[in-house]
């Protein structure tokens, strides 16, 4: 029989749940994995971790959906659970919108209330939070995180790992490189250094 584990039970994995209990039974979900035994203590959630990333045993049927949305460790979390011989699944919450041509890769998670717009690219292991808006041609790399009500414009990129933190803009044909970071209500008309973080409006370098 098919269920759920939840990879992650920090704020985005919670999030996650409470979303996939919109739209799946609680039988349908096994329970999480994290490294830390105590992180649902206290938020009235009945599933339980079930053990940390390197000692998850995949059991049949199981399918891994992604909820760790720090890009600075998913990676090396998404290898670990590669190596165990998981299997991921990708989690697109029934109030978004997606557009045609759409192109979502394993392990991507999208929140509530998001639009995503024609021949967009979502990479591997990218979380896309509520209330998201990416318009055409725009493309999200692998292990990127795109926070709460942000912006993507037309034709621009997030290259692998970037973050663009809450409520902030990418405008239209920018780049965010590699595990750069576009900070809190920050506005980046023009590209983002891979490894350096912007904020602002417009967006400049600490």
């Amino acid at each position: 029989m098919k269920k759920f584990v939840i990879a992650g039970a920090g704020g985005f994995g919670r999030e996650v749940y409470s979303y996939m209990l919109n739209a799946k039974s609680p039988e349908s979900i096994r329970g999480f994995i994290d490294d830390n035994p105590n992180a649902l203590e206290g938020f009235g959630i009945c599933h339980k971790i079930i053990s940390d990333f390197a000692s998850y045993e995949p059991l049949e049927g199981d399918t891994v959906i992604f909820a760790v949305a720090n890009p600075k460790i998913k990676k090396n979390i998404a290898d670990i659970l590669k190596s165990k011989g998981a299997k991921f699944g990708t989690f697109i919450h029934q109030s978004s919108v997606l557009g045609l041509n759409v192109k979502i890769s394993e392990g991507a998670v999208i929140a509530p209330f998001c639009v995503i717009d024609s021949n967009v690219e979502i990479g591997s292991f990218a979380s896309i939070n509520t209330s998201v808006k990416i318009s055409s041609g725009a493309k999200a790399g692998d292990f990127c995180t795109i926070s709460s009500q942000c912006v993507v414009g037309e034709n621009a990129t997030l290259k692998d790992g970037a973050f663009m933190a809450s409520s902030s803009i990418l405008e239209s044909g920018m780049t965010m490189f590699e595990n750069s970071t576009l900070g809190i209500n920050s506005h980046a008309d023009k590209d983002v250094e891979k490894s350096r973080c912007a904020f602002g409006n417009p967006a400049e370098y600490l």
